[in-house]
């Protein structure tokens, strides 16, 4: 993680240095495109659209933004006479931007299934990344987060996937060896989990020990990974089936949650 630090530090650097009208025009138009990407790539998932919320919305405001003031900055330079400093300090935050705004895309690029939860402040939606395991949907996240408290106190909940809801129950799981096989089926999954284990994003949150306890083969005790929990999210026990051949539903003992 400090390596891709320096490395976006020393490419801003670079583009300020040798900025010209060109890469103005070029760098403001690849963040608008990343800004627009930002909003529009949740229309491939299926069920209600989810308006970005946290570093989405900030990556994506944010390309919208400098990429706005760049093809301005580039526009309104002169050619022949030179760069200001204002233009160069705008292109020279362009990497931090090009970052966050791919991150944001990629995240919302591969499957991601909706949760809804009832808590204190009543049905509230959780957007997670879900692997298939044992038969069953899981989903890993940690036990302090509003979907995790949630959860602890009421583990009935609904799963809206590619557009299907059914009702459910989340069981937690603490032990390593399962949050490892989730936390590895996840990075075979999705790319923006494997750019983030190659460029050294866990880092942030675990320690090398730790680290090593997620790589296959890696011990398997004396090692805590804190409030990171693996959820399986198995069927809701069923009330009752209808008579053959009725066709009414059959009705499960889910949680007593509206549908959005």
């Amino acid at each position: 993680m400090v390596w891709l630090a320096i490395g976006v530090l020393a490419v801003g650097v670079l583009l300020a240095l040798t900025a010209r009208r060109a890469s103005l025009l070029t760098g403001g138009v690849i963040l608008l495109g990343f800004g627009v990407a930002v909003f529009a790539v949740r229309l491939i998932q299926a069920g209600p659209y989810p308006f970005p919320r946290g570093m989405d919305l900030c990556a994506g405001i944010g390309g919208l933004l400098l990429g706005s003031l760049l093809v301005q900055r580039g526009r309104a330079e002169v050619p022949g006479s030179g760069v200001s400093r204002l233009s160069r300090v705008l292109l020279g935050l362009w990497p931090i931007g090009f970052l966050m705004g791919l991150a944001a895309v990629l995240h919302e690029t591969d499957e991601v299934v909706i949760l809804l939860t009832d808590g204190p402040a009543g049905p509230t939606h959780t957007r997670l990344w879900v692997v298939d395991h044992e038969g069953a949907p899981w989903v890993l996240t940690g036990t302090e987060t509003g979907f995790g408290r949630n959860v602890a106190a009421r583990p009935r909940l609904e799963l809206d996937r590619a557009g299907e809801r059914s009702c459910r129950v989340a069981r937690v799981f603490r032990d390593l060896p399962t949050l490892r096989d989730v936390s590895l089926l996840r990075r075979q999954k999705y790319l923006a989990e494997r750019l983030a284990w190659g460029v050294g994003y866990p880092r942030l949150f675990y320690s090398e020990e730790q680290l090593r306890a997620l790589q296959p083969g890696g011990p398997s005790e004396g090692v805590s990974l804190g409030s990171g929990a693996a959820y399986r999210l198995d069927p809701c026990p069923q009330v009752g089936w209808p008579a053959p051949g009725s066709p009414a539903r059959v009705r499960y003992a889910g949680p007593a949650i509206p549908l959005p």
